[in-house]
């Protein structure tokens, strides 16, 4: 321990006994209260001047470390050099306070010059201060790529964690900093390091499935493979692109594999990507995927049955051709429509089944051109919501012939709709048009002669 702490330790022990002599029984007499008063007093005065007299030298505002700290804080290149001349060591000395080196002086800064000339005169890149903080680390909570890079050619440790258990990777992650987790993991960095939380590196960028974690740490290979962690921080766009591309895949697999993640690993493989950043793209489950097909079909009718081809049609028809353009895109896999809806009405589900019925309805009526913002636009897709879904039911167990069942059922439908939608119409209307209860009881009474 150094002299100045085991002064000041010294001095603590004092003050207790000082304590305890404040509160012994009244049978010790007056002189020796005063001796116990007395006695711990000068101790306590003889070890604060001890610690005093032996502190080191360190702790002195101009000690040659300060000094030095001081100077490269400045940019005082001379001093420093001097310093250095005189030191070599110094070049690793620490702020008393802080445990700040030279080396995280210039990295808080980003000073790459003085940064490469530091290292070069023997600093300690793995030197970290009292709370933990290496220079890596701080460069890459400051996203300083270059330094990063100057730090990791010269041998910094990427798997060094601060206090709180936080490792250069985790901060790289929590970055979005997809070049940078390359980078680290690259030159060693174990992603599978918790930190105080309980959570490592791929589990802050986002929970892989248990198996895959299995599969990739359970094979000895001690740590996930660059671009799959890389993956897991894509922009959303980008993972939702490729959700869309694997769903009819998918799909096409869920008809004997259900919605499980064997059909993910076969769509990928069709498809020639990579199986761990499709299950990463859908490890929210099923309903992730099944959310994806939705999304493709919504596509698959805009491109077949465009709003530039409904022109000149009739509202009901305009609402057939788009039903019966979602239920072809999904033909032929009846089976995997029949599990699907299986999954969407469990209770669980519900709030996003009843989502993605409102956004088909939506799209439907968009491409069918209605342009109501009032009541009307709820009305109108909650009833084509409710529609669609009961047409889909029928759909996906039709038998017959061109799914004759099918078209006669969502004709009937439909022609509910348009009845409907008159029928509130006529309600609706200005009021002296409408019907008038008083002036028709009146009639009754007396009729016209």
């Amino acid at each position: 321990m150094p002299e100045g702490k085991a002064g000041f330790q010294g001095a603590l022990v004092c003050l207790e006994v000082m304590k305890v002599s404040k509160t012994m029984s009244g049978n010790v007499s007056q002189r020796s209260r005063g001796i116990l008063r007395a006695r711990p007093v000068r101790a306590f005065l003889a070890a604060l001047a001890a610690g005093l007299m032996f502190a080191s030298p360190a702790h002195a505002d101009f000690s040659e470390g300060y000094k030095f700290l001081e100077s490269v804080k400045k940019k005082e290149g001379e001093k420093v050099e001097q310093a250095l001349a005189d030191n070599g060591q110094i070049v690793n000395a620490k702020d008393v306070t802080t445990g700040e080196t030279a080396l995280l002086i210039v990295t808080n800064r980003r000073d790459i010059t003085w940064l490469s000339y530091l290292i070069g005169k023997g600093a300690n890149v793995n030197a970290s201060d009292d709370r933990g903080r290496t220079p890596l680390s701080v460069a890459v909570s400051l996203g300083w790529r270059d330094g990063v890079s100057v730090l990791l050619d010269h041998k910094a440790n990427p798997s060094t964690s601060n206090d709180a258990g936080e490792t250069p990777l985790i901060f790289a992650v929590h970055r979005k900093d997809t070049d940078m987790v390359k980078a680290l993991l690259e030159a060693g960095a174990d992603p599978s390091r918790s930190d105080n939380s309980g959570r490592s590196a791929w589990q802050h960028a986002g929970n892989l499935a248990g198996r895959l974690c299995q599969e990739e740490f359970g094979q000895g290979q001690g740590r996930l493979r660059p671009d799959v962690l890389s993956a897991m921080m894509q922009e959303p766009e980008t993972l939702e692109g490729l959700r869309r591309q694997l769903a009819p895949a998918i799909a096409d697999a869920a008809v004997f594999d259900g919605w499980t993640m064997d059909a993910v690993r076969q769509a990928a493989r069709l498809a020639g990507i990579d199986a761990a950043l499709a299950e990463f793209a859908f490890r929210e489950g099923p309903m992730a995927m099944i959310s994806a097909w939705v999304s493709h079909v919504d596509q698959q009718m805009e491109r077949s049955t465009p709003a530039s081809s409904l022109q000149g049609v009739s509202i009901r028809e305009r609402i057939r051709r788009l039903v019966m353009a979602r239920l072809d895109a999904v033909a032929g896999r009846e089976e995997a429509l029949n599990r699907a809806l299986t999954i969407m009405a469990m209770p669980q589900n519900l709030r996003t089944s009843l989502r993605l019925g409102w956004n088909s309805a939506d799209a439907m009526w968009r491409l069918a051109g209605d342009t109501a913002t009032d009541y009307n636009h709820y009305t109108k897709r909650t009833i084509l919501g409710g529609i669609y879904a009961a047409t889909l039911r029928v759909f996906a167990s039709d038998k017959s012939a061109d799914k004759a069942e099918t078209r006669a059922f969502l004709d009937r439908r439909i022609e509910g709709i348009i009845r409907f939608e008159k029928t509130k119409a006529q309600f609706l209307r200005a009021p002296e048009e409408r019907i008038s209860l008083v002036r028709l009881l009146g009639r009754l009474r007396y009729p016209a002669r």
